[in-house]
């Protein structure tokens, strides 16, 4: 989705893109305080055309490490927290408050209620136990778990991860908090690799996923945004879809800028720049 992107002329054009195109998901990196105004579409489309480099394997995040699945599944998937507006730096998104003890042991997450996925089922603490059971199980990046002792759920909106030894700032030092607790159904813990059926919070996959070709997403009218936040914060914050689809499509260098040239595509992951030639110095 082209998540507070504002749309200008139906179709045609979009006034609100992050400096370098779509950004991670077309989530962009505009930061506002709490409490404001909250973010309004000026106008919603019906169809976006955007463009990607490489190949869509899969929308399995936990089993592919390509950037072209992370920049797909984050249009459906979301996180208890995640990339704020810096590097380094931590957003709430499905989690309204985490807790740290003082020694570094037990972190503890107050889900927000009333979220629901794109199947109208509420989401509760069992989607997050089993994100965290399968990742362990087959994720990629599974060693990030090492230093978790277990992960409890004593209640349906509150999640506790606690930890072998002090590691401070979990989300720096495992990761945990970008892939192992993506959202999935509790019935999904044991889908195998790259066959996760692609339920999640914010967008709804049309049709399978074409590897060579394009992805199609529409929006999930029942998507609930953080209402602590008043716009984008990083890949978090107040989030709203401003078009009915998106299409993703998988576009060579040259094809990317004559596509932006020309209209046909809305938005691509980097505009490609041509390289100059090298000066070469004439030895006398």
């Amino acid at each position: 989705m082209l998540w507070n992107a504002q749309i200008t002329g139906g179709c045609d054009a979009i006034d609100k893109l992050a400096p370098l195109g779509l950004l991670a998901g077309a989530l962009g990196l505009v930061a506002a305080p709490a409490l404001a105004a909250k973010f309004e579409c000026r106008r919603q489309a019906a169809i976006s055309s955007s463009a990607a480099r490489p190949k869509v394997n899969s929308l399995d995040m936990y089993a592919s490490n390509t950037i072209s699945t992370r920049n797909n599944a984050m249009n459906i998937f979301e996180s208890l927290m995640t990339r704020g507006r810096g590097q380094t730096t931590r957003s709430l998104e499905l989690a309204e408050a985490m807790t740290e003890s003082p020694d570094h042991l037990t972190y503890t997450f107050k889900l927000r209620q009333g979220v629901s996925s794109t199947t109208a089922r509420t989401w509760t603490t069992d989607d997050v136990v089993a994100s965290f059971d399968r990742y362990r199980k087959l994720g990629i990046e599974r060693g990030n778990l090492d230093n978790v002792e277990k992960w409890e759920a004593p209640d349906k909106y509150t999640f506790i991860i606690r930890m072998k030894e002090g590691a401070a700032h979990l989300h720096r030092g495992l990761k945990l908090l970008q892939r192992a607790d993506r959202d999935h159904p509790g019935g999904a813990r044991d889908a195998a690799p790259l066959r996760l059926e692609a339920i999640g919070t914010r967008a709804v996959p049309i049709g399978r996923v074409r590897r060579d070709s394009h992805v199609k997403f529409k929006r999930y009218e029942g998507y609930k945004p953080n209402t602590q936040f008043g716009d984008r914060t990083g890949f978090g914050g107040y989030k709203v879809a401003c078009v009915d689809t998106v299409t993703y499509r998988i576009v060579t260098n040259r094809a990317r800028a004559r596509g932006l040239e020309t209209g046909e595509l809305l938005a691509v992951e980097d505009v490609p720049t041509k390289r100059r030639p090298s000066s070469r110095r004439t030895r006398t």
